[in-house]
């Protein structure tokens, strides 16, 4: 199985195969692909497009008594060629009904010169056809492709210009963290930081001792990349933004991938989703996988509840996490890492396993001026002394929405933020420290000798 793109479309179809599937949830953007390859086809000329509710188009014309599945694929036999024909919605009817399988094997057996490529979001395709499709997925675009799309921009964006002109590296470092996005989605970036980790000396000793030994070259082009870590701890501490920042620390694409949704069946059954996620990350690679809340989708109880299923699942983890050989680094963030297998937590599977904890007094204030600074408060005339040595110990987050509070109520009196804002605003707060009380004792007595703290001596 092949990803979709327009050079290896072309030699698909120049070496005979005249029906090919494509596995896509990117309708727009398949159809951009096929429609640049069949420009490419001498005497071709623009596909004809099938859908369930309009039947075939080409070029907004309508073709007559098309609407029906089995109409449609007559008249793609019927037309002279060389002719592409696009079918947008066939998946959805042809595993009920043998007249559709059949026909479709008649149309590979007889069209000489035409093509028809199905759409679908499904890897499944009916076992009576299997012998008679090429199955692609929708490829993402090449590194050469990037750089010519990013080339069109810095033509049209003044500003884009100005900055590569002054950075001449820019462009290409915008080029390989741009990998993993469909062209229309390029403009998108990740603008995190070190900067915004307030405490958390462990993780960042880390970051930068990899980075001394491997390279930050090396390791931005995946010629020598760390394997993984693994960070849980409580909720609202940073654990996703020290994902953020690894990725941006060492230029790399970020995908997240959710475990929680793997299981949901939208994208397919949890083995197939998985295997789609590992494909892209390798197509994107280098980059940063990160998994989020691991144990949602891999834990000891999954196995009891879901039996087979959750079982193939951690196969397929573990097998991939050993015998990749893209540059892909796994980042995978957890709450509750007791209910992990002990395969996923011994040696060999993670560089490092950390744990990230409610922040310390220095870590606070250094939080509290981060998100202060973010809101262009003046701090010079704040005494942070009061709620940071307070005993009511609050997370990031929770520092986060003390800032945003205070800044609502100056904003609604009109008039600047003052100190008395933060010690309203944290008076009214409730932490978790105190409404999860037991469950941070149970995640602290597992991490005590299972993790490196995120914060404090490294041990």
């Amino acid at each position: 199985m092949e990803n979709l793109n327009v050079r290896d479309l072309l030699r698909i179809i120049r070496s005979g195969n005249n029906l090919i599937y494509v596995v896509t949830d990117k309708e727009r953007s398949t159809e951009a692909v096929i429609v640049e390859a069949a420009a490419d086809i001498k005497g071709a000329g623009s596909p004809f497009v099938w859908t369930c509710t309009e039947g075939v188009i080409r070029e907004g014309n309508p073709c007559k008594e098309t609407v029906e599945p089995l109409a449609a694929i007559n008249f793609a036999m019927s037309q002279p060629g060389p002719a592409i024909f696009l079918f947008k919605d066939l998946s959805a009817f042809w595993g009920t009904n043998p007249f559709i399988i059949r026909k479709l094997k008649e149309f590979a057996a007889h069209s000489q010169s035409n093509t028809l490529i199905i759409l679908g979001a499904e890897e499944a395709v009916p076992e009576q056809l299997q012998e008679d499709l090429v199955i692609l997925y929708q490829g993402l675009p090449r590194i050469g492709e990037i750089r010519e799309h990013l080339a069109v921009l810095r033509d049209h964006i003044p500003s884009l210009a100005q900055a590569c002109a002054e950075n001449p590296e820019l462009e290409e470092r915008l080029a390989v963290a741009s990998q993993g996005l469909y062209l229309s989605d390029i403009e998108r970036s990740n603008d995190t930081d070190k900067d915004q980790l307030g405490g958390m000396e462990n993780l960042k000793l880390w970051l930068e001792r990899r980075e001394k030994v491997f390279g930050l070259d090396n390791i931005s082009s995946g010629a020598m990349m760390p394997k993984g870590v693994l960070v849980m701890g409580i909720s609202g501490c940073g654990k996703s933004l020290f994902v953020k920042v690894i990725a941006a620390q060492w230029r790399l694409p970020l995908i997240r991938l959710d475990m929680a949704i793997l299981y949901g069946g939208s994208f397919g059954t949890p083995e197939s989703s998985l295997r789609k996620a590992f494909r892209i990350a390798e197509a994107i690679a280098p980059c940063v996988l990160w998994i989020d809340e691991i144990e949602a989708g891999i834990s000891s109880q999954g196995f009891k509840a879901e039996g087979g299923s959750a079982s193939r699942v951690l196969g397929s983890f573990l097998t991939w996490m050993q015998e990749k050989k893209s540059p892909v680094f796994v980042a995978a963030t957890a709450n509750a890492i007791e209910m992990l297998p002990a395969e996923v937590l011994r040696k060999g599977r993670f560089d490092e396993i950390f744990y990230v904890g409610l922040p310390d007094e220095k870590a606070r204030e250094e939080i509290y001026r981060i998100h202060m600074k973010k809101q262009n408060i003046d701090i010079s005339g704040i005494d942070l002394s009061l709620m940071v040595s307070s005993p009511k110990r609050l997370s990031g987050a929770e520092i986060e929405q003390v800032v945003k509070s205070a800044v609502f109520e100056a904003l609604a009196e009109k008039r600047p933020v003052v100190e008395q804002d933060f010690l309203v605003a944290f008076s009214r707060t409730v932490p978790l420290s105190v409404t999860m009380a037991e469950q941070i004792k149970s995640i602290e007595a597992w991490a005590y000798q299972r993790a490196v703290p995120a914060s404090g001596k490294y041990h």
